[in-house]
C-alpha cells in the first residue's frame, strides 16, 4: 500500500471517529456558554462580551457567531471543530514528513487519528481543533521555510501564527518553540527574521492588550479552581496525551506512561541523524509545560491537563519519532507499541465518548424529565448558578428558573 492510501485511510478513520455521533452528547457548561455568546446580537456585542468576561481572544468567537447566523443546532455548531481536527491529522502528517520521514508522518497522523484524549475537544463547540490546526500550519510553513524554501513560507507562517494567537494565548509558547527550533537556520536570514518577528509582534499587540484587559477585569481568576500543579499532575498531563484525560488511573499508572513516552520522544531524538531537526516536538512540550506551570505558581493557577492540549499534535509528533526508531530496529517491539496504543486509547473512546452513560452533565434529560413535573407557581433553583446555562438551553417551559450560589443559601 503506498503512503497515500495509507494516509487516506488514517484520514478516513479519523472522520469516522469525529462525525460519528457528533450531536449525541447534550451541550455541557462551556458549550452552552459558548452558545449564549454566539447568539449576541452583533460582532460588536460579542467583542464586547469577549473583552469583559472571557480568558481567550476573540476569533473563535466571532468564528461561531457567524456560523449561529444561519445553523445554531448542535450538529453544525460542532462541525467545525471536528473538521479542524480531521485536517489537523492530514497537517500533522505533512510535518512530520517535513521534519524526518515520510513514515513518521503516517505514525503521528495515525496517533492524533485515534487518540482518545483529543477526540473529545474534536466534538465540542470549542476552538481547541481551531487551534491545533493553525499551530500545525504555523509550524508546517516555518519548517519549510528552515529548509531552504521562499520566503513566501515565513510569511505564511507569520498570519497562521497570527489567526492562532487570535484563538488562544497559549500559542504564543508555540511560536516561541518554533522561533528556539529555527536558531540553527537564521544564517544569512536575519533580515527577513528580523522582519517577520516585527509584523509577529505588531500583529500581537491588541490580543495582549485584550489579554491584559481580561485579567484586569477578573476573567482570568475563574481558573483559580484548578490549583497549582505538583508533579504526578505534570506527569499525567502527559501521559494523557497517550491514553485520555477522562480515565481514572492510578497516580503510579500515569507516571510510568508518562516516563514512558519521554523515553519514545529521548530515542526520537537520539537516534536520529539529525537530532536538532528532531527536537521541534520536545521544545514545544518543555516551553510549554514550563511556562504553564510556572505561571499557575507565580500568579494565575491555570494549570489543567486538559489545557495542554495545544501541545499535543507536537507531542505525537515527537513520541513518534521514537516509535519510528524501534521500527528501524525492533519491529515486532514497535508494533506491540502500536497495538497497546489502539487498545487503550480504544478503551477510552468506548468507556467516554460512545458510551450514553457517560454524559456528566445531561441536561437535556433533566430538562426532559422535569418539565412535565412542574405546575404553575413553581421555580426552578439551579445551583451553582452558572450550570443555568446548558439547562436553558434545552428548558423551553414558562417556570422561571433561578440560579444560586451555595452561599446564597440561609
Amino acid at each position: 500500500m503506498s503512503t497515500r492510501q495509507t494516509l487516506g485511510l488514517i484520514v478516513l478513520a479519523a472522520a469516522a471517529l469525529r462525525l460519528f455521533h457528533l450531536a449525541w452528547h447534550p451541550l455541557w457548561l462551556d458549550e452552552a456558554h459558548m452558545v449564549i455568546v454566539a447568539s449576541l446580537d452583533g460582532w460588536l456585542k460579542v467583542l464586547e462580551f469577549v473583552g469583559d468576561f472571557e480568558q481567550h481572544p476573540p476569533l473563535y468567537y466571532l468564528f461561531i457567531h457567524a456560523i449561529y447566523q444561519y445553523w445554531a443546532s448542535p450538529f453544525m455548531l460542532r462541525l467545525p471543530s471536528a473538521l479542524f481536527s480531521i485536517v489537523s491529522v492530514a497537517a500533522l502528517y505533512a510535518l512530520g514528513r517535513a521534519v524526518a520521514s515520510p513514515r513518521v508522518g503516517l505514525w503521528s497522523a495515525a496517533m492524533l487519528a485515534f487518540c482518545a484524549y483529543e477526540l473529545p475537544f474534536a466534538q465540542e463547540i470549542r476552538m481547541y481543533p481551531m487551534l491545533m490546526a493553525l499551530l500545525l500550519a504555523t509550524a508546517i510553513c516555518f519548517v519549510r521555510w528552515t529548509r531552504g524554501l521562499g520566503g513566501r513560507w515565513l510569511a505564511a507562517a507569520v498570519l497562521a501564527g497570527l489567526g492562532a494567537v487570535y484563538v488562544d494565548y497559549r500559542a504564543l509558547l508555540v511560536v516561541a518553540a518554533l522561533a528556539v527550533y529555527g536558531l540553527p537556520f537564521y544564517r544569512r536570514r536575519w533580515r527577513a527574521v528580523v522582519a517577520a518577528a516585527a509584523v509577529f509582534t505588531l500583529g500581537t499587540l491588541p490580543a495582549l492588550q485584550m489579554m491584559q484587559a481580561q485579567a484586569e477585569f477578573g476573567g482570568w481568576f475563574v481558573s483559580r479552581f484548578f490549583g497549582a500543579p505538583d508533579l504526578p499532575t505534570v506527569m499525567r498531563s502527559i501521559s494523557a496525551m497517550g491514553v485520555s484525560a477522562v480515565l481514572q488511573f492510578p497516580v503510579a499508572w500515569h507516571e510510568a506512561i508518562g516516563i514512558a513516552l519521554l523515553g519514545l520522544i529521548a530515542a526520537g531524538i537520539g537516534g536520529s541523524p539529525k537530532r536538532w531537526e528532531a527536537s521541534l516536538g520536545l521544545w514545544v512540550l518543555l516551553l510549554g509545560e514550563s511556562v504553564m506551570v510556572g505561571y499557575s505558581v507565580l500568579r494565575f493557577h491555570i494549570f489543567c491537563v486538559h489545557h495542554m492540549i495545544f501541545v499535543l499534535p507536537f507531542v505525537l509528533l515527537a513520541v513518534a519519532q521514537g516509535v519510528d526508531v524501534i521500527w528501524l530496529r525492533w519491529r515486532p517491539v514497535a508494533g506491540v507499541l502500536a497495538v497497546a496504543w489502539l487498545a487503550i486509547n480504544g478503551y477510552a473512546m468506548a468507556q467516554w465518548d460512545f458510551n450514553p452513560q457517560a454524559n456528566w452533565q445531561d441536561f437535556r434529560a433533566v430538562a426532559a424529565w422535569l418539565q412535565p413535573q412542574l405546575v404553575p407557581g413553581d421555580v426552578i433553583v439551579v445551583v451553582p448558578a452558572y450550570m443555568q446555562y446548558p439547562f436553558r438551553y434545552y428548558y423551553d417551559g414558562t417556570i422561571p428558573v433561578l440560579g444560586l450560589q451555595p452561599g446564597n443559601f440561609g
